[in-house]
């Protein structure tokens, strides 16, 4: 027996110290009972005033951070959204078949300016935002063109926004003149559109001018310059750039005649503007805000 006891001290020990396997989670019957019995009108109307609240109450900004996704802020001037309590409070709106794959699109006027169009795209009993999108609209026909309460607005954006695109893509070593290899994988800078920089201070010069310091830094500079294989190195001297197979993607055409509101602190510009879609200005209202910094106004982010 006591040459047995080590072996079995060894084998409580290890059984012991072994963590029980994970069982998997299960959804109680009673919550499946009650979603089965929900019908899928029912669960859109439920997502769609959990969205409702989340803006009444002031919870988008969480509700953003925990799913990861972006939601949204009420148009300038809006400061809650109106209640439902029937789907027919709302215009419900069939979307193609073969563009989209909405199960239930609703539209209700907020005032009598803006609107708000709700898109589900798989009815759940949980929350809005993991199968839902929410956009806020206004006919365009409404929105004064050009309007001069916001030409300063216009003529900064006008400077801004067509460089934006330009910007970003030479952050990633697309659309990039180069020249001969430098060292494997390395070439030679020749020119970024109109520009002509000979060193990542010329670059960072460039893209500063469009966008904020704090923006590049958190979310360009660190690939373009710093990274264990940067997209920019400076190799003798010369400015190199890695050759990339990435490409071109349009972006969102802002049209600056169509500024919808304004909202100036001083430091910041928050503007709602809409946008060009196939020829026609779109009745999607958009976000963009400008940062006041010593050098003038920057963009915060992409749009």
């Amino acid at each position: 027996m006591k040459k047995l006891l080590p072996l079995i001290i060894l084998t409580l020990m290890i059984t012991g110290c072994s963590k029980p396997e994970k069982q998997p989670e299960t959804v109680p019957s009673d919550i499946l009972i009650q979603e089965d019995d929900m019908t899928d009108e029912e669960k859109e109307l439920q997502m769609i005033q959990s969205c409702i609240d989340d803006y009444n109450y002031d919870k988008t900004g969480e509700k953003g951070e925990y799913y990861q996704v972006y939601i949204p802020p009420l148009p300038i001037g809006i400061t809650s959204l109106p209640e439902i309590s029937s789907l027919k409070d709302l215009e419900e709106i069939k979307d193609d078949d073969q563009l989209t794959n909405t199960a239930y699109v609703g539209k209700y006027n907020i005032n009598d300016q803006y609107s708000a169009v709700f898109k589900i795209y798989h009815p759940e009993r949980i929350g809005f935002w993991l199968n839902g999108k929410l956009e806020f609209h206004i006919n365009p026909e409404s929105v004064v063109q050009n309007n001069p309460d916001f030409s300063t607005y216009k003529q900064i954006l006008d400077e801004l926004l067509p460089g934006q695109y330009d910007v970003l893509n030479w952050l990633y070593g697309i659309d990039v003149s180069l020249g001969d290899e430098i060292e494997p994988g390395y070439y030679e800078v020749l020119g970024m559109g109109n520009h002509t920089p000979k060193s990542i201070d010329d670059i960072k010069e460039i893209a500063e001018s469009i966008f904020t310091s704090d923006f590049l830094k958190s979310n360009y500079y660190p690939t373009a310059f710093n990274s264990s294989v940067p997209v920019y190195k400076m190799i003798d001297d010369q400015l190199c750039c890695v050759l990339t197979e990435l490409y071109v993607l349009p972006g969102t055409e802002f049209n600056t005649s169509y500024i919808v509101a304004a909202e100036d602190t001083g430091d910041n510009v928050r503007l709602n503007i809409l946008t060009n879609v196939e020829g026609s200005v779109s009745s999607e209202i958009y976000e963009m805000n400008l940062i006041n910094t010593p050098d003038g106004y920057r963009l915060s982010e992409e749009y």
